[in-house]
């Protein structure tokens, strides 16, 4: 089981937890297991289906710069 280090604050100490770590695939597994019925369709509806558009780094970086802001400042020049 991989562990996780973490703090809550900067001056909080370190604290090792333990976790499952899975991918987002593996989510209406999951949901199943909880006794979810439309959740995991639906979700596995939407992974079924083709992008309807590409996402390349360029457009990564068009609504990201890495800043927290939601669009970049080259974007808007």
């Amino acid at each position: 089981m991989p562990e996780l280090i973490t703090h809550t604050m900067k001056s909080a100490p370190k604290i090792t937890l333990n976790a499952d770590i899975f991918s987002i695939d593996q989510i209406p597994a999951a949901m199943d297991n909880m006794g979810w019925k439309v959740a995991p369709q639906l979700m596995r509806h939407w992974f079924s289906g083709k992008p309807a558009k590409g996402f390349t780094e360029a457009t990564k970086n068009t609504y990201n710069d890495g800043t927290g802001n939601k669009y970049s400042i080259t974007a808007c020049k």
